[in-house]
């Protein structure tokens, strides 16, 4: 379809209401939306977050102020009682998360959250936030795109990876990522070092890019929701068990200890390669007591999911407020774009 013409129908559908109509017969569908990071500058932290998981305030303001204004923010312990069917949400309901638990959700997004009063749900790698280092795959990229060496030899496999160019760079730094999202803790950090000798660079360990313990007792205090998004960010179901178990148990048990707050809500990491949860993923889910867990399998929310396995929509970082809505009303009527 042009274009051209493809906006103008967004635009005649936004104006005349068609799609908010055709929600209102539609099968009630709840949307949670996942973010990452908010800055200033985007581009100052897309060597290390990556630039497709960052928005800059003035998107994000207009996103919250759309939400505000034309849908009903609910938080997931309201989507917990609906899934039990004891509570009824809104039509057009939506719940707003942040994965990761970085320093700029609350000095940038909290601010503007509270503002619409919208309440959302706060993910946190436990030990990034624990030992006060940067996660894993923030020290991985960085440490690929940096570099001044023109290849890369793996130390697990007999292969080399050019990386004079970016593409390159990339294509080193997701093989790197695929070796590393198998590992946990320890292992990880170990990883991460032979990767800092074999490029001559020096790691990014610990550039105070995470939330601390009295900032999550803030977001706590001012309605907010904290949740677990494991110790140390790994694909979940490329682990073993017991290693799934200790993610997933100890993470809920450190912040709990630490905030004086029980953790109801658990969200799986996705670095990179599918599945990132499978059956056993979610029965440890329902063992350890989790009440709900966020995939990020694009997709809605509807009564009869399975609360552990919770679909959620990436959300644009387009300027326009149309392609924003278009996909928030596609999704309310069905169609994942």
């Amino acid at each position: 379809m042009n274009k051209y013409l493809k906006t103008a129908i967004k635009t005649l559908c936004m104006n005349s209401g068609v799609l908010r109509a055709t929600c209102e017969v539609a099968t009630k569908r709840i949307l949670i939306l996942g973010y990452h990071s908010i800055q200033d500058i985007p581009s100052k932290s897309s060597l290390g977050i990556g630039n497709g998981n960052i928005h800059s305030p003035d998107v994000f303001c207009e996103q919250m102020q759309l939400i505000s204004e034309y849908y009903n923010p609910v938080t997931l312990d309201d989507l917990e009682m609906y899934l039990k069917g004891i509570y009824e949400l809104p039509r057009r309901a939506i719940i707003v998360t942040f994965d990761d638990g970085f320093i700029d959700n609350y000095n940038i997004a909290l601010p503007i959250m509270d503002k619409y009063n919208i309440k959302a749900a706060f993910f946190l790698t436990v030990g990034a936030i624990e030992n006060r280092i940067s996660p894993w795959y923030y020290v991985l990229r960085k440490m690929f795109y940096e570099t001044k060496k023109e290849n890369w030899k793996e130390n697990y496999c007999d292969k080399s990876w050019s990386l004079i160019h970016d593409v390159d760079k990339r294509k080193a730094f997701l093989h790197a990522s695929s070796t590393c999202a198998k590992m946990t803790e320890g292992r990880q950090l170990d990883y991460l070092k032979t990767i800092e000798k074999a490029l001559d660079i020096r790691a990014s360990f610990s550039d105070e890019i995470m939330m601390t313990w009295d900032h999550a007792k803030d977001v706590i205090s001012r309605g907010h929701i904290i949740g677990s998004h494991t110790i140390s960010h790994p694909n979940l179901a490329y682990i073993n068990k017991q290693e799934l178990y200790a993610e997933m148990f100890q993470s809920k048990k450190i912040i709990e200890n630490n905030l004086c707050n029980s953790v109801n809500h658990f969200s799986y990491p996705h670095p990179i390669m599918d599945p990132h949860c499978n059956k056993q993923t979610i029965s440890v889910s329902e063992e350890i007591g989790y009440r709900t867990a966020l995939t990020t399998i694009p997709g809605y929310v509807r009564k009869g999911d399975n609360p552990l396995k919770l679909c959620r929509m990436g959300t644009p970082k387009y300027k326009s407020r149309i392609d924003f809505m278009w996909k928030i009303e596609c999704a309310f009527n069905g169609i994942i774009v």
